[in-house]
């Protein structure tokens, strides 16, 4: 018996208590290189951002006004810079998930530009930088806009009461156009876009 307990003795591994204290600015700097490292991975992994506006392109082709006619827009004629020109404006109400109107304004038969009413808290200024990077901020009064002129697009949205334009901010509209910023961007003062047969 005695022999057995000896044997037994000499098999059994000695544990070693190896408890590394390292620097607290070690452990801290280990901590983020692990949280980044685990960022890079998991934004390797995750599918690239859809764009929420492609399932209304067909709105920017030839004949933009019989297609809004035919698609249920309510159209009517905008005089714009003191009645030096005009254009049809054509909007209507949708029941889409994150849109509540779409708007067009059109020159010739043209869409020159296509407005979305955001519904409110589905879409931030992020959002839309996933989309297209890093937007231009402009801001106006208790408005903000973010631009990206290389896509000649821009979006709204309300400026924060307090703190820093951010890319949490709310959007409420976004609109493209073909050339320059979109018109709403001119006409800020204006609430509501004047249409004929309005109530």
């Amino acid at each position: 018996m005695e022999l057995a307990r000896q044997s037994r003795r000499r098999l059994q591994v000695p544990r070693f208590s190896m408890h590394l204290q390292l620097p607290l600015y070690l452990r801290l700097m280990f901590g983020v290189m692990i949280i980044v490292l685990g960022t890079l991975l998991l934004t390797r992994l995750m599918p690239p951002p859809t764009n929420l506006f492609s399932d209304f392109g067909y709105l920017f082709a030839d004949d933009a006004y019989q297609i809004a006619l035919a698609r249920g827009f309510r159209c009517g004629v905008v005089n714009l810079y003191s009645h030096l020109q005009t254009i049809d404006y054509c909007e209507v109400q949708i029941t889409h998930e994150m849109f509540s109107q779409i708007s067009l304004g059109i020159l010739g038969n043209d869409a020159n530009e296509i407005s979305f009413l955001v519904r409110e808290h589905t879409l931030t200024v992020g959002d839309l930088a996933t989309l297209w990077g890093k937007p231009e901020f402009r801001q106006y009064h208790d408005i903000v806009v973010a631009a990206w002129p290389t896509q000649q697009v821009a979006a709204r949205a309300s400026a924060p009461q307090y703190g820093r334009i951010s890319y949490f901010l709310p959007v409420v509209q976004v609109s493209f156009k073909r050339g320059g910023n979109p018109r709403w961007a001119l006409l800020l003062i204006m609430e509501n876009l004047p249409m004929p047969g309005r109530d």
